[in-house]
């Protein structure tokens, strides 16, 4: 941005507003963002794209870590996306594959694995299948473990045990990420 001649606190004046995994916040955020007038929102994941574009038709939208932005009907394509909204797709299919190769170079007999979920978070579900497929071609069985609160989190991992899993693939979602910054001190990533 400094590149490009803009300057935060000079020229460029930056709302950051977090929902810390709290979907039902979502759309206050949203409008208190049109509110400000800005130029331009930048929505990370599903339901905070989906919130914005409930919110205004007018102000452009860019959107990030969204995993299937056409068939959750946030765009018209990937190409031509239409509409105020814009951005950059997680396309999981490779990503999925990769993560569940790199499980059983770690684990060889793998036959198990555990994904942490949030059910809040509209993309979890295709996520979720894009890891499944990727896990069946690899003779691995997967099973969801939905999780949206710390006491669900914890109900999850006493499941996992009684379901003998042997590894565990959590899907990044605001929530998931929050429950990171929270028990290791990293800082959010949204």
């Amino acid at each position: 941005m400094r590149e490009l001649g803009y300057v935060e606190g000079n020229n460029l004046v930056i709302e950051w507003r977090y929902a810390d995994g709290k979907y039902e916040r979502l759309p206050s955020l949203a409008t208190e963002l049109i509110k400000l007038n800005v130029d331009l929102i930048v929505a990370i994941t599903t339901p905070s794209t989906r919130a914005v574009q409930r919110a205004t038709k007018s102000i452009p939208i860019v959107m990030a870590a969204v995993a299937d932005p056409v068939g959750a009907g946030l765009v018209a394509s990937l190409a031509r996306p239409g509409g105020n909204t814009s951005g950059i797709a997680i396309l999981t299919g490779e990503t999925s594959k990769k993560q569940i190769e790199v499980l059983i170079q770690t684990l060889p007999k793998l036959s198990r694995v555990a994904v942490l979920m949030n059910p809040d978070n509209e993309s979890m579900e295709a996520m979720y299948g894009s890891v499944h497929a990727a896990s069946k071609s690899m003779r691995v069985r997967t099973f969801p473990a939905r999780a949206q609160t710390p006491e669900e989190v914890e109900r999850a991992f006493s499941l996992l045990k009684k379901d003998r899993a042997e590894a565990l693939v959590v899907l990044a979602d605001p929530f998931t990420e929050s429950i990171w910054s929270r028990t290791s001190g990293a800082p959010p990533v949204m």
